[in-house]
């Protein structure tokens, strides 16, 4: 009697148990976000504009003349980096603007390995948004003392481009005067404004803009009829903008703020624990970088917890080897290849593949979850992982190992870098507003409507 009542008291209790089990599953699911399509290749990085001065001399910027603009030219571009613990400056950038340096030299990690520089002296770092007039030298609204880390060498065509590529161009320019100019032309200063800045102020991202951009883009290199010329009024269109003062035309929108500044709440809100990346006192000036704990990693029957870097800077994500193996990961055979410049040798080629999928915790708005998201092995002394720029703005999909070949058997390198439009595939704008407020340890996302 006792089991027939229980029973019948459990079958009376079934449609709560039901309902209640309905009502969990839909609001967890209601409140999960998932990213579908994300790209191996972020399409850019954040930018803002800087000038430095000696300290306390505000009327005295650095610089040097210009024959193509007819005056002084005293700011340059920094990338925006979140997992750079310090400020970097470009060789080029250094001798332009005849930055002075200690004599002595620091060591630096990065994704090619070691590193030596200079280091500098003190200088007034002063630095902008993607509103501010980068020749208006009055209207950059933050300032700060620093001591960088300034490269010991410039960047070359050598140190960028796959061997295939040089092999191909090594008969008409490697020999002649126009790589000097090749390399200035193509290869960008790589100054970075990392967590040094980031500690104390507030970055805002808007990605449309670049999303937008990559879009007429497309449109005027092959879409559907009449695409063509729709795409190239919207083009003309944003250009006349950005003339008037309207940003810079396909960048990413960087709006930076004091650290106490407001701003309305996020809808999705993950927590951020900053690290200290460096092993000892270094000489020039740094800050923790943002990290996400206990992020998750699934492929196939194998999960991985892990802290995970936020970077900015990167245009692709990364794991260790280590990482890698207890994925359950063939190393030896890599579905995408890349090839990437930063701290160390100068370039590094990449193995990457396909993992099922990626889950942050959130402390609002539930987990983000990425299906079927790539990445990239690479050994970086205290990091397990990155999430790079291409899971957070518009990425792209390029087939590489057209550019990377250098087995020789048919393959034209350079064919294969004029066919790299056709081959692209875009990836989604996960999110329309990215908060990095590094003073408040979050990084705040306002998901895209689309």
């Amino acid at each position: 009697m006792k089991i027939h009542r229980l029973i019948l008291r459990l079958r009376n209790l079934f449609p709560v148990f039901v309902l209640a089990a309905v009502l969990l599953i839909s609001t967890d699911a209601a409140r999960a976000m998932e990213i579908t399509g994300v790209q191996p290749y972020a399409l850019d990085h954040p930018r803002v504009p800087a000038y430095l001065t000696p300290p306390g001399a505000a009327d005295k910027p650095l610089g040097a003349y210009s024959e193509i603009y007819g005056r002084k030219i005293s700011s340059f571009e920094c990338f925006l980096d979140t997992a750079a613990s310090r400020i970097l400056l470009d060789k080029r950038q250094q001798k332009y603007l005849r930055v002075k340096t200690t004599g002595k030299t620091v060591k630096d990690i990065g994704i090619g390995g070691t590193e030596t520089f200079d280091v500098s002296k003190p200088y007034d770092l002063y630095f902008g948004d993607t509103q501010t007039p980068s020749g208006d030298l009055g209207q950059y609204p933050f300032s700060m003392r620093v001591v960088m880390e300034v490269k010991q060498k410039e960047y070359r065509m050598a140190d960028v481009l796959p061997k295939s590529i040089l092999d191909q161009l090594g008969g008409n320019l490697l020999g002649s005067g126009s790589m000097a100019g090749l390399n200035e032309s193509l290869i960008p200063p790589l100054n970075v404004i990392g967590t040094p800045v980031l500690i104390d102020h507030i970055a805002i991202l808007d990605p449309r803009p670049l999303a937008d951009a990559y879009k007429m883009l497309s449109g005027l290199i092959g879409g559907e009829p009449g695409g063509s010329a729709n795409s190239l009024n919207q083009l003309l269109s944003m250009l006349e903008s950005v003339g008037s003062g309207g940003g810079q035309f396909g960048r990413i929108g960087v709006d930076l703020t004091a650290a106490d500044s407001a701003y309305p709440n996020p809808p999705v809100v993950v927590p951020l624990h900053l690290k200290n990346m460096e092993s000892g006192r270094v000489p020039v000036t740094n800050a923790p970088v943002p990290v996400f704990r206990g992020a998750t990693l699934v492929n196939g029957s194998s999960r991985v917890k892990l802290d995970m870097v936020l970077d900015t800077g990167g245009a692709v994500s990364l794991i260790s080897r280590r990482v890698g193996r207890k994925l359950g990961l063939d190393l030896g055979s890599p579905e995408l290849k890349t090839m990437v410049m930063g701290v160390g040798k100068g370039n590094a080629q990449l193995n990457g593949y396909w993992l099922d999928g990626l889950t942050i915790r959130t402390s609002s708005g539930g987990p983000i979850f990425y299906r079927r998201v790539p990445f990239f092995i690479a050994d970086i002394e205290g990091v397990q992982g990155t999430v790079g720029a291409n899971l957070l703005v518009p990425s792209v999909y390029i087939n590489m190992e057209k550019m990377l070949d250098s087995t020789g058997q048919g393959t034209n390198p350079l064919a294969g870098v004029m066919q790299i439009f056709s081959d692209m595939k875009p990836g989604p704008t996960p999110f329309q507003k990215i908060i990095i407020d590094l003073p408040h340890s979050r990084l705040g996302l306002v998901p895209s409507e689309n």
